[in-house]
């Protein structure tokens, strides 16, 4: 009888087998951060005061600015830049 490791010794997938996972921290971005704050849905748009709804109540315009749904108001985002640093992300 030969002597044959390979019935003992299940094949390699590749490179994955190889690789050591480590938990790594959760990390959670600044948007999240303002997003599921209690601040975010409280802010109001300074021309109409509707609540902004940031999920589905703004339209970016550029990269600093975004409209309110409700009366078209083109809104710096220095008004959530202010929101985060109540927050104390920024």
């Amino acid at each position: 009888m030969k002597d044959d490791c390979r019935e003992l010794t299940p094949p390699r997938s590749g490179v994955e087998d190889l690789i050591v996972k480590e938990p790594s921290p959760r990390f959670t971005s600044i948007t999240r951060s303002f997003l599921s704050s209690t601040t975010s849905k409280e802010l109001k748009c300074p021309r109409c005061g509707s609540l902004l709804n940031f999920a589905n109540g703004v339209e970016w315009i550029g990269p600093d600015s975004f409209t309110c749904k409700s009366c078209a108001q083109l809104i710096n985002i220095a008004l959530i830049q202010r929101a985060l640093r109540e927050l104390g992300v920024a």
